[in-house]
This record gives C-alpha cells, structure tokens and sequence, in this order.
C-alpha cells in the first residue's frame, strides 16, 4: 500500500519522505538517552535512508537536521509542548518547529574550495554527526579532486579516501579547518531553539558541527518512555490494539486515538454521573406519602 509522502527541504533542494514511525521515535529516543554520538551518528544516517526517497550523497549535517525536524513536524506534531510547577500554579509554553527550520534557511552555507599548486578540490560542510578526527572529515566531505588538471577518481571507503586525503598537501587541510572555523562563527550565535527564560537558560544554537548539534534532536525528540509504555499497554489491554499495530503507527495518528478514547471516557463518565443523579430524585408523590 502507497504510503503518505511529504516534502522536506535542505539547504539546497526539496526531497520526499515517509513517516517516522512510533517505534523509530522510541527507538530514537532511547539512542538520545544513551549518549553514545557514534551509535547515534549510525541511527541517524539508518533512519533518513529509511524515510527519505532517493537519499542524496551530498547531504550536510545541516542538511540532516532539517531533514530530521521537517519529518518530526509532520510525523509527531510541529509544537513543543512544557510545562513547569511554580508555587501552585502550572506554566504552560509551546515551540514551534518550523520557526527553527526557518532560522537554519535563512543562513549561507558555502563549500570549501581549494585551486593552489596545480590542485583543485571541493569539499562540502560536515557531512555526519560523529567523526574520530578533522581528517575525517574532510575525507568524508571532499566533493571533488583534480590534480594536474586530471580528475581523480574519491568514489572510495572512508578509509582509503582519508589515505589520499593525507598525501595532499598540507595547506589544503589547514585552510579547510580555517573554513569550517569561520562557518561556524557566522552562525553558533543564532538561536535554532528559543526557549522561555522561565522554563529555561540553556541555548540551543546552530553549529556545522554535528555534536553541538544533539541537544537540539534530544529537545525535539526527547519521550517519557516510562509513560509512553504505560498508554500504550492501555491501548493493547482495554482496546485491542497489537504492538505491530502500534510500532507501525505515526506518533501523530495514535495521539489522536488516545484524544479519541479519553473523550470516550469523558462522555461515559457523564452518561453514568446523569444516570445516578436521576436514580437518586424521589418523585413528590412518593415523599408526600411519607
């Protein structure tokens, strides 16, 4: 069966994606709490070939992001929801995602190129979340090489592109680190997520860089597992739902059957205090009587 597409835009183009899944979103979620940026630089990677048609190999961290927080716009919901306990009352606020996916397209992401001593390279903003050491990066971004006016061939491993990339000179790997210094500068003071000073002091800034990065993608996709748990046992125990069912479900639809089965509930609560109400009512013939 055809499954619902919908457009997520990058710094450069506009792709089709699938939902996120309940049981991606717990599983996400679960990767954020474990802490671990390689395992979670996987996950990700793992869940954009999952959900994104025709994934492009020149996809930037930056380019992840937007693609993780259009899908979670439309697979779970584009607000933030907190709450916070002062005194005895509760404050209530509410982010809007799309106003962050906003901030990050208005800024300029540029490549690196490099034309000296008979060498020509391009070489792309980071390209994951996690890397080991700089020249990982640059191996993992490099776009294009010419030496000498003749192309060579980088469609190779990580590894045996980070060997080539260390027989280059090392002019090209000091002016890349410069780059990314400065790419990052232009933006680590733009605010992706603006929290209420009431609710919170932390910043979530933008970076090119993938680990400062995760707090925005733990924020946003952050679940009480313990709670999500327990409802969904009530939906299995009282309303015949299976966890297949329920692990194949965007977050989004069963948010609406669990709206659905609390109005239920309400409106029988009702039914049954109005019941008793009119079973305690003595008619005025009985009491006369009396």
């Amino acid at each position: 069966m055809p499954q619902f597409i919908y457009p997520v835009r990058t710094t450069k183009t506009t792709l089709q994606c699938r939902d996120i899944t309940q049981g991606t979103h717990k599983a996400f979620a679960k990767m954020l709490l474990n802490n671990d940026a390689k395992c979670l630089n996987t996950f990700i990677d793992e869940l954009i070939n999952e959900i994104v048609i025709d994934v492009p190999s020149e996809l930037t961290v930056i380019d992840k992001l937007l693609i993780l927080l259009e899908a979670r716009c439309y697979s779970i919901s584009p607000v933030l929801e907190f709450s916070k306990k002062e005194g005895k009352s509760n404050l209530n606020f509410t982010v809007n995602i799309n106003d962050t996916i906003d901030i990050i397209l208005e800024q300029e992401f540029s490549k690196f190129i490099f034309n000296e001593l008979g060498i020509y390279c391009e070489v792309t903003l980071p390209r994951n979340f996690f890397y080991n050491d700089i020249e990982d990066i640059i191996a993992d971004s490099i776009d294009v090489l010419v030496i000498n006016e003749e192309p060579v061939d980088i469609n190779f491993t990580l590894d045996q592109k980070k060997e080539l990339v260390l027989k280059l000179p090392n002019t090209i790997l000091t002016k890349y680190i410069s780059f990314l210094e400065t790419q990052d500068k232009n933006i680590k003071d733009i605010v992706a997520v603006n929290l209420p000073k009431q609710l919170s002091e932390e910043k979530y800034n933008l970076s090119i860089y993938g680990s400062e990065l995760f707090p925005i993608l733990g924020l946003c996709f952050y679940l009480d597992l313990a709670s999500i748990h327990h409802n969904e046992y009530h939906l299995v125990k009282a309303h015949g739902f299976n966890m297949d069912q329920i692990n194949k479900t965007s977050p989004n639809e069963l948010t609406l059957y669990y709206k659905f089965i609390e109005e239920e509930a309400k409106k029988a609560k009702q039914e049954t205090e109005a019941a008793n109400q009119t079973q305690n009512i003595v008619p005025a013939s009985f009491a006369n009587q009396g």
